[in-house]
């Protein structure tokens, strides 16, 4: 039979009635699933505690957020099953900037990095609940640092403490 990690997943595919090779991506967080065209289903890696408080952190930011200058994510559906932590989220159509600057002709890689400038700075420009530099979401969120320095090397800690063994 399957490991015990596709086995939780092939329970909730199989509960949203959707196939394996409906994935869309795979990151650090979570690997998606197009449920259809005005849905996505995301199954996440992690432990479900810290996923859950995670959610509903990006839940609060993101209602806080509607309307403002760039596409969010609208979480429609959050839960655990087989152990493991779901949400299903609006599709947000279009291609991973990495997939397209693969294959982008030059003239138009500039045109879309300027664009992404211009989101971020969009996004630096969204309210949050913390002036400065803050962790928004996580343990102990919201945090607020006093440099952009201080709370990178917070942000890499977790990291650092798993991989110092193999570095």
């Amino acid at each position: 039979g399957l490991p015990a990690e596709q086995r939780d997943t092939q329970s909730i595919l199989d509960h949203f009635g959707v196939e394996r090779d409906e994935v869309l991506g795979r990151g650090g967080e979570a690997t998606v699933y197009a449920l259809d065209q005005d849905r996505v289903l995301r199954i996440y890696h992690s432990d479900p505690a810290p996923t859950a408080q995670v959610i509903a952190q990006l839940q609060g930011l993101y209602r806080m957020w509607t309307g403002g200058p760039i596409e969010l994510p609208t979480v429609l559906e959050n839960g655990e099953r087989a152990g493991r932590i779901y949400t299903v989220t609006s599709r947000l159509h279009g291609v991973s900037l990495d997939r397209w600057l693969a294959t982008a002709a030059p003239e138009e890689r500039r045109t879309a990095l300027l664009s992404y400038l211009d989101a971020a700075q969009a996004v630096s420009a969204l309210p949050a609940p913390l002036a400065g530099f803050a962790r928004l979401v996580g343990a102990g969120a919201p945090q607020q640092f006093d440099s952009l320095a201080a709370l990178l090397t917070a942000q890499l800690q977790p990291q650092v403490a798993v991989s110092r063994d193999r570095l």
